[in-house]
């Protein structure tokens, strides 16, 4: 799960734990502060991106669409 905003990730690590604490998930959930037209993972690092809201605030739509759907290299 990824956000630019510290405090939107904090509150998904506390959401996301007290969901956790009434069933367990199946897979380890990670986190990250960034910026999404600049994303901190290597090339085909995801088989999928799951994007909702907030794409027409981007400073660069076409670099984060190009960021989240095709290699770098």
């Amino acid at each position: 799960m990824q956000d630019l905003s510290p405090k939107m990730v904090y509150a998904c690590v506390r959401n996301m734990s007290d969901r956790a604490a009434r069933q367990p998930f199946a897979c380890a959930l990670e986190y990250s502060i960034s910026n999404a037209t600049y994303l901190p993972f290597p090339d085909d690092a995801f088989d999928a991106v799951f994007h909702f809201g907030g794409l027409n605030q981007f400073g660069d739509i076409p670099r984060a669409v190009a960021e989240l759907t095709l290699p770098r290299g």
